[in-house]
This record gives C-alpha cells, structure tokens and sequence, in this order.
C-alpha cells in the first residue's frame, strides 16, 4: 500500500494528512486520507466549528473527486473517484466525509460521518464536579452528529460532472480517432 504525507488547513489549523491508497479487484482505486488528533476540543472549539469542520471536510473531498474527474476527462478516460478524509481521535472516534462518482455505475455519494457517537466522556469526576473539558468535547460530538448526512450529489454537481462526460468524450474521439473513422 502506496503511503503518502502532506498538510491541509480545517478551521484555520494546519494539519497533517496521511495519504493511502486501496486497490480493490474490479480495478477501481479508494483514496484515504487520515488526519490523527489526539483530542477532540484542540481542533473543535465548540458547535459553530463543528459545523464549519463537516461543511470543509466534505468540500475538501468534493474538490479532490471532481479535480482527479476533470484530470481523466483530459485523456477521454472514463470518470471514477472515491475519497475519504478521515480524522482520527486519539481519545476514541472517528470523523469521516467521503465523495465518489462514478460514470461507469452511474453512482455518486457525499457522506459526513460520525463514527462511535458514543465517545462521550463523563462530565462528573467521582465527586460529582463538573468537568468542563469533558462537557464541552460532549457538545462538539453532539453538533458533529446532528451534521450527519448521506446522500446523492445534487442536480447542481452532477451537472459539473456532465460537463465533464462531455469533454472526456470529446477527448476520447480526438485522441482515438481510428476507432471513429468511417471506412
């Protein structure tokens, strides 16, 4: 497995991504990127930037699949790109926003993820304190989740990758010429 590493910025941070990339048997390549954290509250500070990390993260990986479709529509190659960007909790989760399209399965997803919602900490010491940290890490779970989502590209983005059917057509036709000509 190929293994790459660069820096992006979510919420004005400067972050560090590793990059790999996972072959599957129908020929089809699945990009990961991961970002480790080792807490929550020192990249979120509270809901607003919970909902600006879910509205970046998945306009990050909108950008890379509709940058890698446009780079295939330039060679008539057909459209396919899956990527996740993933964030690591050292303490205990997972943040995930994925984008695909796929021309060939007529198939494009844009997800924001959660995973184990239930990495709640307690907000009570065993005296029954209240545990600032821990409540505040609570509400940022809580706005992540309620920024969940799972569904179709709209007409709007699919329109973009139309465009891009139709210039990798183009493409194809000038670059493959012999397969068009008329005997």
């Amino acid at each position: 497995m190929k293994m790459e590493t660069k820096t992006i910025t979510l919420l004005g941070k400067e972050l560090t991504i590793s990059t790999s990339y996972e072959s599957f048997s129908n020929g089809f390549t699945e990009q990961n990127e991961t970002i480790d954290i080792e807490r929550l509250v020192d990249l979120v500070g509270d809901e607003d930037e919970a909902k600006q990390l879910a509205e970046e993260m998945v306009k990050y990986v909108y950008n890379k699949v509709y940058s890698e479709c446009a780079e295939a529509s330039k060679v008539g190659d057909a459209l396919y790109s899956y990527h996740n960007l993933h964030i690591h909790i050292g303490e205990g989760g997972l943040i995930t926003a994925t984008a695909v399209y796929s021309e060939c399965n007529d198939y494009s997803l844009v997800e924001f993820y959660v995973y184990d919602k239930d990495m709640k900490k307690d907000e009570e010491d065993e005296d029954g304190e209240e545990i600032e940290e821990n409540v505040r890490h609570n509400e940022i779970v809580e706005a992540l989740g309620s920024e969940e989502f799972r569904h179709k590209m709209d007409e709007d983005d699919l329109a973009d990758f139309e465009r891009l059917e139709d210039k990798e057509r183009e493409n194809y036709k000038r670059l493959h010429p012999e397969e068009f000509d008329e005997e």
